[in-house]
């Protein structure tokens, strides 16, 4: 996996990947460039610019509200530059800023979890940063020094060109390739609209990537737009593409787009009955009783929603049907109809050798009546079939793998276009977790 993410920097006085090292920082910076303007100043008029367009992208910054959005990235793949790009898969996630830092969770999910989206998506190049904290270092620290490169346009509008570079001793970006990982200095330039001073495009590229880390260049650009957010506007990406070239010159190409965009924030209940009059009381549901599934168990499932590549995307609900009974000793443990959740972890297109797609879908819980748990299990055969033997569906074959993580089933499927349909017979054992 490539994966490039921001963090904070060890030095003192910077907002280095997005994470404020000093708050007080953020209030000299604002202060110290609107005494500026108010001087009679001999410097001239482009770095004066710039101080506002930092000023302004500083107070939107810290005005923005707790939010999120549904974060679509399409990736793609070519090998060498000769051939076409083409697509490998559809990630999609919910991701938060919240007190200034990134956070991610899968659609639906109940909570925004605070780790690297690398432990999230399996496989392929991955990336962070574009939602708000590269934004964050090139506008609101001393990080960046900057180059007015001149007058430009952008959607027919007069606008302005600056380019900026920031050292690796200050940087806190880092590009991981496998187990390998460094601190890189990155450049890049940005377009500011004239008449509004809104940031309209910025491009983050990676500095003298290391050799171990197998990555010859990775370039991030991003496009902001102002969007709606409870009451108020505010200047925030609207998509990005990341760019990543190995050093044998295959190449990455992830394009996102973040829709959806609301305030985030926690639920909470208000009542204006009458203070005297007496509420009837409230039906309290009944408990929810955790259970615990033996190793070694049967469970029987089917599909409940089809899988279709073109259409469903890594990260979207999955859910299957125990189909009979499953019992041990004469005692009923799980019965018919309960329901086995979980998520798409992976439908990644496959080249070469192998024309076709790679499906993982990871089961997460098991629910029925008022008993829920943790589902822990291995897929030991689809559509009746076990191991690793082709089954025939039409034009296609699929097998399924035995070998892998509890919980996790894959299917290698043949075709330009698969379609994993509803009633998809599948069968699982339960294991202990590890």
């Amino acid at each position: 996996m490539w994966s490039h993410y921001l963090k904070g920097s060890p030095f003192r006085g910077f907002y280095n990947g997005g994470v404020v090292v000093s708050r007080a920082l953020s209030g000299g910076l604002i202060i110290g460039v609107a005494a500026l303007w108010a001087q009679e100043s001999p410097l001239a008029p482009e770095t004066l610019l710039l101080s506002r367009v930092k000023y302004e992208m500083s107070k939107s910054l810290t005005r923005l509200p707790n939010y999120t959005c549904l974060q679509t990235i399409e990736r793609s793949r070519r090998q060498g530059s000769s051939k076409k790009f083409q697509l490998s898969d559809v990630v999609r996630l919910e991701v938060a800023l919240v007190e200034g830092k990134e956070m991610f969770s899968w659609p639906g999910a109940r909570k925004f979890e605070q780790v690297e989206i690398t432990k999230m998506v399996a496989g392929g190049a991955i990336g962070n940063g574009n939602f708000a904290l590269h934004a964050r270092s090139v506008f609101a620290s001393n990080a960046p020094t900057y180059k007015f490169e001149g007058d430009t346009e952008i959607d027919g509008r007069k606008a302005w060109r600056y380019s900026y570079i920031v050292p690796q001793f200050r940087s806190g970006y880092t590009i991981r390739s496998g187990e390998n990982s460094a601190v890189v200095g990155y450049r890049g330039t940005f377009i500011v609209e004239a008449d509004t001073l809104d940031v309209r495009s910025l491009e983050v590229i990676a500095e003298n990537i290391p050799a171990h880390i197998q990555i010859r260049s990775s370039k991030d650009s991003m496009q902001y737009a102002r969007v709606r957010i409870a009451d108020g506007d505010y200047l925030l990406p609207k998509g990005s593409e990341l760019h990543m070239i190995g050093i044998n010159g295959d190449e990455s190409r992830n394009t996102t787009r973040l829709t959806g965009c609301r305030q985030y924030s926690g639920e909470s209940t208000l009542s204006f009955g009458d203070p005297d009059s007496t509420p009837a009381p409230a039906e309290v549901p009944p408990a929810v009783e955790r259970v615990e599934l033996p190793e070694g168990l049967i469970v029987y499932t089917t599909l409940a929603a089809k899988i279709e590549t073109g259409k469903s995307a890594v990260g979207d609900p999955v859910t299957a049907l125990v189909a009979a009974d499953v019992k041990r000793k004469g005692q009923l443990l799980v019965p018919k109809g309960a329901r086995v959740t979980g998520r798409l972890a992976r439908i990644e297109k496959r080249h070469g050798g192998f024309e076709g797609f790679w499906i993982e879908l990871r089961m997460e819980t098991i629910e029925f009546g008022n008993k829920s748990g943790d589902f822990h299990g291995r897929l030991e055969s689809a559509a009746g079939l076990t191991g690793y033997q082709p089954v025939m569906r039409g034009a296609g074959q699929m097998m399924v793998t035995a070998e892998e993580a509890p919980g996790v089933g894959g299917f290698l499927v043949r075709g330009g276009k698969v379609e994993l349909p509803v009633g998809l017979r599948m069968t699982w054992r339960t294991q202990t977790p590890r």
